[in-house]
């Protein structure tokens, strides 16, 4: 997915996300690796959270018996190929900010122990930015966004 200013002309669209386009193709393999440890720390930092919230409300929990079985698989620590095995590419989004001539670039990816929201990914370069539920997006304002704080700027 690209987003674009719907006033813009196909050409000039084509052309402005060229280089991004051709990045992504180069280095999609770099870019994963550089991805997946960041994965599995956010996926863990997350479970410890949810296990957290289960030991703070017990009564809940009782009520909840199918979650002895998540509770398991929340307190396993992921590694980088339990990360590559349960994320998914779901969307790429090429998005019109820039630094230092290097796009910005957000990855969604699903996953099966989120499956109603994912998780994303924002990268500069081979750099990741931020991970997190919405970091892979842009909303058509990029200021408050990642790479805004990261110092990028629209092209």
């Amino acid at each position: 997915m690209v987003v674009v200013d719907a006033t813009e002309d196909e050409s000039a669209v084509r052309a402005k996300y060229a280089p991004a386009l051709a990045y992504l193709r180069e280095h999609q393999k770099i870019l994963r690796e550089a991805m997946l440890p960041e994965l599995a720390r956010t996926q863990n930092e997350t479970n410890a959270l949810v296990l957290q919230t289960f030991r703070d409300h017990p009564v809940q929990m009782a009520l909840m018996p199918y979650m002895k079985d998540a509770e398991k698989q929340l307190r396993k620590t992921v590694t980088v190929d339990d990360a590559r095995a349960m994320f998914t590419l779901g969307s790429v989004y090429l998005l019109p900010l820039r630094k230092d001539g290097m796009p910005y670039i957000g990855f969604h990816f699903e996953s099966e122990m989120d499956p109603e929201h994912g998780l994303g990914v924002m990268m500069h370069g081979d750099r990741v930015v931020e991970v997190g539920i919405e970091a892979a997006y842009y909303f058509g304002n990029y200021q408050h966004s990642a790479a805004d704080r990261d110092g990028g700027e629209p092209f």
